[in-house]
């Protein structure tokens, strides 16, 4: 039920907020602001409350910059803008970040915002569906050729439960209809978001979460394009840096990040804006970690994952798409 992983989300959070480290500016210049462009994912929410806090604190600024994150309506794909030389930075999720690479454009990946995956697969609670292998006879409505339907073969791989004994459905419709109306048994959601909406409105929901089963993908990878990172090693390292601050102070202070998203984009409701926040913090933040981390192993797990899956089609050197250099001499000065 809902009440379970409300828990699991709990504990997560307890451990989120241990060993939050300190990230030390550099000294600002009287150099003029360097203007650089962002294209995001989508549109102005709390799931980048960091660069909104960042921007709200000066953190930018100290580091002599001037950022414009552009919104997204989900007609673009920001890794394209980004590769075509059309923006300096951009966010997607580590799968579209491969895709784009495979399709011979330069993005990298520098840092990511949600270091774990919120991805869940959400049923009625009366429906008694809290494992994979409850899934066998029932319809499950996805979002394809994205993030959650190749978390979900994954995890059916991993369970053992043959993906051909359910009835998969398109998702078409992004609310929780579906769901409410009996159409489906279960529809992919993300913690951060509908899970939340579910809980606002009084319904009782089970979740099952591809993470429990060793399934690992990065959202919202903070990318790049390699030739920046050869020209402009110093402007790629002062963007990580406040963007980093920026998250921190956002898991230190959930209210103050939702206020700074509230103030880009006022149409939100800030009730519900700062719930999201509140369950994003053991994805963004999880134990024994700091903001924007990212390890080689989650890196090569999507890698195969996704060659596995016949989504990737050509061999790709992996460790080209993602540089730690920044993150490293953010936090551990190398």
């Amino acid at each position: 039920m809902l009440r379970l992983a409300q828990c699991f989300v709990g504990l997560l959070l307890m451990f989120a907020l241990v060993g939050c480290s300190s990230n030390t500016p550099v000294e600002p210049t009287s150099a003029p602001l360097r203007h650089i462009t962002v294209q995001l994912d989508w549109i102005p929410t709390v799931e980048y409350a960091g660069f909104y806090l960042a921007q709200a604190n000066g953190y930018f600024a100290e580091e002599n910059l001037e950022v414009e994150f552009i919104p997204n309506d989900g007609s673009i794909l920001s890794m394209d803008v980004l590769g075509d030389g059309g923006v300096d930075f951009a966010v997607a999720g580590a799968d579209v970040l491969l895709r784009t690479r495979e399709a011979g454009k330069d993005v990298v990946g520098v840092a990511t915002i949600y270091q774990r995956l919120p991805l869940a697969f959400m049923s009625l609670a009366e429906s008694g569906i809290t494992t994979p292998q409850d899934l066998v006879g029932k319809t499950v409505m996805l979002s394809m050729d994205r993030t959650s339907e190749f978390a979900f073969t994954a995890m059916t791989q991993i369970t053992g439960v043959d993906i051909a004994s359910m009835t998969i459905v398109p998702r078409e419709v992004y609310d929780e209809s579906p769901l409410l109306n009996g159409d489906v048994d279960v529809i992919d959601v993300f913690v951060t978001n509908q899970v939340v909406q579910m809980e606002r409105d009084g319904v009782d929901v089970n979740l099952i979460l591809p993470l429990d089963y060793g399934v690992e993908m990065y959202v919202n990878v903070i990318s790049t394009r390699q030739a920046t990172i050869d020209a402009e090693p110093e402007l790629v390292e002062a963007f990580v840096r406040a963007a980093t601050r920026g998250y921190e102070a956002a898991i230190a202070d959930p209210q103050a990040a939702t206020d700074a998203t509230l103030a880009v984009n006022p149409d939100l409701n800030a009730e519900s804006e700062l719930q999201s926040m509140n369950a994003s913090l053991p994805f963004i933040h999880p134990r024994r970690s700091e903001s924007g981390q990212m390890s080689a192993d989650t890196w090569q797990f999507i890698y195969d994952m996704l060659t596995d899956q016949q989504i990737l089609t050509q061999e790709q050197d992996i460790t080209a798409a993602y540089n730690l250099q920044f993150l490293n001499a953010i936090y551990n000065g190398q």
